[in-house]
């Protein structure tokens, strides 16, 4: 596949990109870290959150200003994992067998296998690209649990000026071929002897968290699941129709969307501060929380605040940064 950019291989346990590791979804993201170490709160260096270069995202709680963060858990208070995790594999070839607009700027995209299929977990991201190598890879988070045929199943959010972003909603059509690598990245479903697990979800930081509320409600246990999705305005709404369909199907799901702007009904205002007066205690409770870096560093920490065990909050955050990851073409 002359010229294509290819990831590098990281080792399990190390470190890339100023330790920075894991952000994904929707949008485009240039880096693809170490597997081993993404998806967890503050797994990276300086005792910052986990996340991976991820361009123009948009959304509630945008990057800005100092922070201050909790202190890296040791790893004996890391949670264990709870899922394998698939070897990465490159160079797969699906088609696009079905796109669809979800709004002005948003489609979602499910992806047929040529050959060989996929191996993931929930939660994981792959990285996407055209076949003749005039598109960078980009990563992009899978929204659902694998399918049995093979199935992947995406949403994008363009991107100003994000190559990937702009080839998959403006070109890219049903029938054209695409390569897939993966899968990458580390933000699992948690351990389930848990008594309720929350969703934080800030834009199209909901693409990760479909997946892993899909995969808890084919838990066979009766644990209660709430996913807040945090976006502009309800047109902003992704996947709107599906979290509804699982809300009347499923009495233990419990799905609300607050708005930072625009018209509608409460809630409104930024996620963070709305949340103590959303849920109560978050004590012994599995947190995960995914979207604009800002976003997720504030959630986190509302998180703490209402009692959540530090090793219970994952994490996935997504900075602007276009820089690719400064592979070797291969």
């Amino acid at each position: 596949m002359s010229g294509r950019m290819r990831p590098p291989s990281v080792p399990p346990g190390s470190s890339t990109s100023s330790g920075r590791c894991g952000a994904r979804v929707t949008q485009e993201r240039s880096t693809p870290h170490d597997p081993g170490q993404s998806g967890q709160l503050l797994r990276g260096r300086s005792g910052r959150h986990p996340s991976a270069a991820h361009q123009g995202c948009e959304g509630p709680g945008a990057p800005g200003g100092e922070r201050t963060s909790p202190p890296t858990p040791a790893a004996s208070d890391r949670p264990p994992r709870a899922a394998a995790r698939y070897p990465v594999q490159y160079d797969l070839d699906f088609r696009v067998a079905q796109r669809r607009a979800l709004n002005s700027r948003s489609v979602e995209l499910r992806l047929v296998p040529l050959a060989k299929p996929l191996q993931f977990v929930p939660g994981q991201y792959l990285l996407l690209s055209d076949p003749e190598g005039e598109i960078l890879p980009r990563s992009y988070s899978l929204t659902s649990r694998p399918r049995p045929d093979g199935t992947l199943s995406l949403l994008v959010t363009e991107v100003p000026a994000g190559q990937g972003s702009r080839w998959i909603c403006r070109r890219l059509a049903v029938g054209d071929r695409v390569v897939v690598d993966g899968p990458f990245g580390d933000f699992l479903p948690g351990p389930r002897d848990v008594p309720e697990v929350l969703y934080l979800a800030g834009g199209v930081g909901v693409a990760p968290i479909l997946a892993l509320v899909e995969e808890a409600l084919a838990y066979p246990r009766n644990l209660p699941l709430t996913l807040l999705l945090s976006v502009r305005g309800e047109a902003d709404i992704l996947a709107g129709d599906r979290l509804q369909a699982w809300q009347r199907e499923y009495p233990r799901f419990r799905f609300i969307r607050t708005l930072t702007r625009g018209p509608g009904d409460p809630p409104r205002g930024r996620l963070p501060a709305l949340l103590p007066g959303l849920v109560h205690s978050l004590a012994a409770v599995s947190v995960f929380a995914a979207g604009p870096e800002g976003f997720v560093d504030a959630c986190a920490t509302a998180a703490l605040a209402l009692g959540a065990d530090l090793a219970r909050i994952h994490t996935e955050a997504f900075v602007s940064d276009p820089k690719p990851w400064g592979g070797a073409l291969t």
